[in-house]
């Protein structure tokens, strides 16, 4: 009888255990499956906003860009032989003008969509930051080792260093930015972004600093993780983290 009883038990616990073990991994299949969704979702998203960066580029490009040159033209072709030295000086002064704004649309064009990053890649795209924000006489050290991503992390990864590269041009009043980009001996993609800005206090910032808060949701997005190391007076540092999963090439 006590047998009896001990193999049911014997037998009922070993039931249990495989019910369990197939329960697990049907939730792990099920959690890899939402995950991979996810991803491939997020890719279509990162994706389709490119095209529509690509599209408004184009309009800034052609239509902005054009009127501005329309503009320059007609000036141009006015004789300032013939006008007085003041109207002169102001005809200077608005082709000044003109010049600002052709600088301002094509960089706004580079933003929007960067040739540089179809046409050679992550690391040109990043070499191209110290002429794009040559104005603000900024200091850059660019170090990018990492090849053949796929492109939704490529593309996400240049718009994150763009935000964060932007914050700390407007708001940091730095004078050295380093980007470095590299893969650790664990095949993780290592991102980190460093400025000798004034800093900030994130508890007080993080949740209404459309910056911050834009950067934290494309970490998340791409499954990046994302620490910022700042204070006030100590500059900021942003380093993000891949696993190989997330940025191998397909």
């Amino acid at each position: 009888m006590q047998e009896t009883i001990l193999s049911s038990i014997i037998i009922t616990t070993a039931a249990f255990c495989i019910i369990l073990v197939g329960v697990l991994l049907l939730v792990n299949k099920y959690h890899r499956s939402i995950e991979a969704k996810n991803k491939e979702m997020y890719s279509s998203i990162i994706l389709a906003e490119e095209k529509e960066r690509e599209r408004l580029s184009r309009d800034v490009h052609d239509e902005l860009g054009g009127l501005i040159t329309s503009a320059r033209l007609k000036i141009g072709s006015i004789a300032i032989s013939n006008l007085e030295k003041d109207d002169k000086d102001k005809l200077i002064e608005v082709e000044e003008v003109l010049e600002m704004a052709s600088v301002s649309a094509r960089n706004a064009s580079l933003e929007l969509s960067p040739v540089a990053l179809k046409n050679f890649g992550l690391d040109g795209a990043l070499n191209t930051f110290p002429n794009l924000y040559k104005t603000h006489q900024a200091i850059f050290e660019v170090n990018c080792s990492v090849y053949d991503l796929n492109s939704s992390v490529e593309i996400g990864v240049y718009r994150i260093i763009s935000e964060i590269v932007n914050n700390a041009i407007k708001y940091s009043n730095a004078s050295k930015i380093k980007i470095d980009l590299n893969i650790n001996n664990k095949d993780e993609l290592i991102i980190s972004v460093f400025d000798d800005g004034i800093g900030f206090d994130l508890k007080n910032i993080s949740d209404k600093s459309n910056g911050v808060r834009n950067i934290k949701n494309r970490c998340k997005m791409l499954n990046g993780q994302l620490d910022i190391l700042t204070s006030p007076g100590n500059g900021c540092k942003y380093e993000i983290k891949f696993n190989k999963e997330h940025y191998v090439s397909r």
